[in-house]
């Protein structure tokens, strides 16, 4: 038999239970009987509305540019009639020659696919005999240039094994964006970029970056070249031979050359006469 706690115990959970019921039901009912009351929304309808076009609002005068655009005018073409232009004979010389440098520019830029199909040696070889150019190949005696008949007789395919070692690039004006195509050319000794009006110091600092295995650097005639791209080359280890006729004759210029042939013993630099170079750093 249970004990007398035990019953009072269990008493007071029915009673509790049926409390909890009667409330519940109450509740409820009440929820029914009592009317629903209107949410107030503080924003106004209208502002979930889509706006008017700003060509319906009421006092919209159009422009005389949508007289020939009338679905309205391209952002690049607001652009351009709010630039200033210079309509003088030498402003428009100058933009002539804006135009050519940014067509040649896109002409030497570099050709991802160019470079995936031929490789990197056949690549180049193709990108400098296209512009006049010529170019020999690791064990072989023979230049290849373009003929007559405009052909380069140069692979369309890769070749195992083919490997530039001397690119001719004088008079070819190549840019320092056009360096992109002289990529991974491992043995590479013989390089020429003479008569070169856009070769300056920046040009060079990429060159001597590239290039370990350079040997010979021909930078004749490139009158950009200042005593700060010549100290640049100092990075090419292997360097024996640089042409510098035509150029600066400055003598902070001459001296970069005399420090440049002290550090590199094996270096000969022509085209150039030290002499005097030599005189003015004894005398300091």
């Amino acid at each position: 038999m249970m004990s007398y706690s035990t019953m009072s115990a269990i008493s007071r959970q029915r009673r509790a239970v049926q409390y909890l019921a009667t409330s519940s039901r109450s509740f409820n009912a009440a929820a029914r009987d009592k009317e629903p009351v209107e949410q107030s929304n503080p924003v106004e309808n209208q502002y979930y509305k889509w706006r008017k076009p700003w060509t319906e609002v009421d006092g919209y005068q159009p422009s005389q540019i949508g007289l020939f655009f009338p679905h309205g005018a391209n952002v690049n073409f607001l652009k351009i009639m709010q630039k200033k232009y210079d309509f003088s004979p030498k402003g428009f010389m100058n933009w002539v020659e804006k135009m050519k440098l940014d067509r040649e520019k896109f002409r030497q830029r570099y050709i991802p696919e160019r470079h995936r199909i031929l490789g990197p040696d056949l690549a180049t070889a193709h990108f400098i005999v296209f512009r006049g150019g010529s170019v020999r190949f690791h064990n072989g005696n023979k230049w290849i240039k373009e003929d007559e008949e405009g052909n380069m007789n140069l692979p369309s395919n890769f070749v195992p094994d083919v490997h530039l070692e001397a690119v001719d690039a004088s008079n070819l004006n190549l840019m320092y964006d056009a360096l992109q195509n002289f990529v991974f050319l491992e043995k590479l000794k013989w390089l020429s970029f003479a008569n070169n009006k856009y070769l300056d110091d920046w040009f060079l600092d990429k060159l001597s970056g590239e290039f370990n295995a350079l040997e010979y650097l021909d930078i004749s005639g490139c009158k950009r070249v200042t005593h700060k791209g010549i100290s640049i080359l100092h990075r090419l280890e292997n360097l024996k031979e640089l042409h510098v006729a035509d150029m600066s004759s400055e003598v902070e210029f001459k001296l970069a050359c005399l420090s440049l042939q002290e550090s590199k013993p094996q270096l000969e630099i022509r085209g150039l006469d030290l002499s005097d170079a030599e005189g003015d750093e004894n005398k300091n």
